[in-house]
């Protein structure tokens, strides 16, 4: 929604409650104080800009509303479009399609207009940013900053407080007792995934973990659980494996592969079959890591990720001489 379309749906939206309690134009502008023509302009949405904050919640507390109540009405359709917006973009991360994802986000951030104000709709929007500004633009400080940004507008409690004011110091164990939506959890997910690259490593694996506490949380949303944790799991294994935490990494690795299974998800499935071979031929288990490679191979395929496949068979011969 455009600047001029929110003025003028705004305006059928007061014309809609004046006509309701039966007011002429003129009549509820004296009841607030603004001329007859100021009211006109108002409606018809004909003005240079939106009415004043003041003028504007003056007039719907006199018909028993709030801005926000008014505007939950006004941007119904425009949530609706920016949440299934929001979720292609996601997809198309998920999926490292980074450029095509930013070029939705650019159409997105400009074609949104009084969300932009509204903290869970700014996070969003800066999750992306935070997203696009490592990915594209290869700026991981500027990218770490945009994140911890974009989380502590939602959850400031998170951080350590100096002289009133929040720093970008945070508690990790906040993490793992709260629920969070699923914006916050993959935000989260990123700024671990950036401690890492900071060289922070314990300090990613320790976040990761609480992540996936507060994912197995009783209470939790099912559809965000179902959405995040096998990214949660793959991520901490990737973490342990870095570390070469590689006993670790397996027993994370099965219970990423388990909850795959159990939700009938395919999406990290391989990857994480993948990460328990790479750990268990670390080790020298080679017969058993054998399984798991052919197991992530099968998978692959069964996604129709040839190419995926195919690069699991090069890089295990060239690095384990394991023929799979």
């Amino acid at each position: 929604m455009t600047k001029k379309q929110y003025k003028i749906e705004l305006g059928n939206y007061i014309k809609y409650k004046r006509n309701k309690l039966g007011f002429t134009q003129k009549e509820l502008a004296e009841k607030i104080g603004i001329s007859e023509r100021h009211m006109v302009e108002i409606e018809k949405g004909s003005g240079k800009s939106p009415p004043h904050p003041y003028t504007l919640e003056k007039m719907l507390e006199f018909f028993g509303e709030t801005i926000e109540e008014a505007h939950a009405f006004i941007f119904r359709e425009e949530r609706m479009r920016f949440n299934n917006y929001f979720e292609e973009i996601l997809e198309l991360i998920i999926d490292r399609e980074f450029v095509e994802a930013k070029k939705k986000y650019d159409f997105l951030e400009k074609n949104t207009y009084y969300d932009k104000k509204i903290r869970r709709y700014k996070q969003a929007l800066g999750y992306l940013d935070g997203v696009f500004a490592y990915q594209i633009d290869k700026e991981l400080e500027k990218s770490f900053e945009i994140l911890i940004n974009s989380i502590k507008l939602t959850r400031p409690g998170m951080f350590v407080k100096k002289k009133k004011v929040y720093t970008n110091e945070f508690d990790i164990s906040y993490i793992k007792d709260k629920i969070f939506t699923l914006v916050e959890y993959n935000i989260l997910i990123v700024i671990a995934y950036r401690n890492e690259a900071m060289d922070l490593k314990c300090l990613a694996i320790e976040m990761m973990y609480n992540i996936i506490d507060s994912l197995n949380l009783e209470g939790i949303n099912l559809s965000i659980r179902n959405r995040v944790l096998d990214l949660a799991y793959f991520n901490l294994s990737n973490l342990l494996l870095k570390e070469n935490r590689n006993e670790e990494a397996i027993r994370i690795c099965d219970k990423g592969i388990d909850f795959c299974k159990k939700i009938r998800t395919v999406r990290r499935l391989p990857k994480l079959q993948y990460n328990k071979g790479y750990a268990l031929a670390s080790i020298g288990e080679f017969e058993e890591a054998k399984n798991f490679f052919e197991s992530s191979i099968n998978s692959f395929l069964f996604s129709d990720d040839i190419s995926s496949a195919e690069k699991v068979k090069e890089f295990v011969y060239k690095n384990f001489t394991i023929i799979v």
